[in-house]
C-alpha cells in the first residue's frame, strides 16, 4: 500500500513557452511553475517554484511555431490529494526541504479555443550526488547510469524515474494557450526553491 506523507499539492500556476512543428507537435520548451503544497495536519502551506526545460509531442491546430500556456495562482486548479513517499523516500516524516530540488512533471493536456485542462504527475527526485551519499548498490548505479543518457530506452528511463523518487503527487489545471485546439504530452525537469 502506497504510504501517505503529511503533504499535499493545494493547486498550480505558471508559464510554459515551447518551439515546435505547428501541426503534429514535438516542442522543446521552458516553463516556470508555482506548486503551493500543504501540510495535512496543521493546514500550513508552503509554496514552491521554479524554472524547468523539457519536450513535448502531440497534435495540434495552431498557427505559430512559438507557442505559450499558463495559470494565474486563482485559476482553477488542484490538487487530487496527498503526496505518497516515493520508492527513494527518506526514513520517518518528509520536511518541506524534502520536496525541494529537482522534480520531474509529466503531462497529459486537450483542449480547445484558447484554453487546456492539464492532468499532471510530479516526481520530487533525488539526484545521483544525493542518491548515492549512503552508497549505492550495482543496479542503482546502473539506473543512474541509464537516467543519464548513456542508455535510454522510455522504459528504461521511467524504471530510473521510479527508483531515484522520493514522493509524488498529482494535480489538475486549466491553463490559458495560444493554440486553437490540441492534445499532447510532455515531461519537464524542474528545479523547485
Amino acid at each position: 500500500m502506497l504510504e501517505k506523507t503529511d503533504w499535499k499539492i493545494a493547486g498550480a500556476s505558471g508559464l510554459t513557452v515551447t518551439v515546435g512543428t505547428p501541426e503534429v507537435e514535438i516542442e522543446i520548451g521552458g516553463s516556470y511553475l508555482r506548486l503551493p503544497l500543504k501540510q495535512r495536519s496543521n493546514g500550513e502551506q508552503t509554496m514552491l517554484q521554479g524554472g524547468g526545460a523539457g519536450v513535448g509531442v502531440g497534435l495540434s491546430i495552431s498557427i505559430p511555431f512559438l507557442n505559450a500556456s499558463g495559470s494565474l495562482d486563482d485559476f482553477p486548479s488542484t490538487g487530487l490529494g496527498a503526496i505518497h513517499k516515493g520508492w527513494a523516500a527518506p526514513d520517518g516524516a518528509m520536511t518541506i526541504d524534502h520536496f525541494k530540488g529537482f522534480a520531474t512533471v509529466v503531462s497529459m493536456s486537450g483542449g480547445d479555443i484558447g484554453k487546456s485542462t492539464q492532468l499532471s504527475s510530479v516526481f520530487f527526485t533525488k539526484q545521483p550526488i544525493e542518491q548515492c551519499l549512503d552508497g549505492c548498490s550495482m543496479t542503482e548505479i546502473a539506473f543512474i547510469l541509464v537516467d543519464q543518457g548513456l542508455s535510454a530506452t522510455p522504459s528504461t528511463k521511467g524504471l530510473a524515474l521510479m527508483m531515484k523518487t522520493k514522493a509524488f503527487g498529482f494535480f489538475i489545471g486549466i491553463n490559458v494557450a495560444t493554440h486553437l485546439a490540441g492534445i499532447g504530452a510532455d515531461v519537464y525537469e524542474y528545479y523547485l526553491v
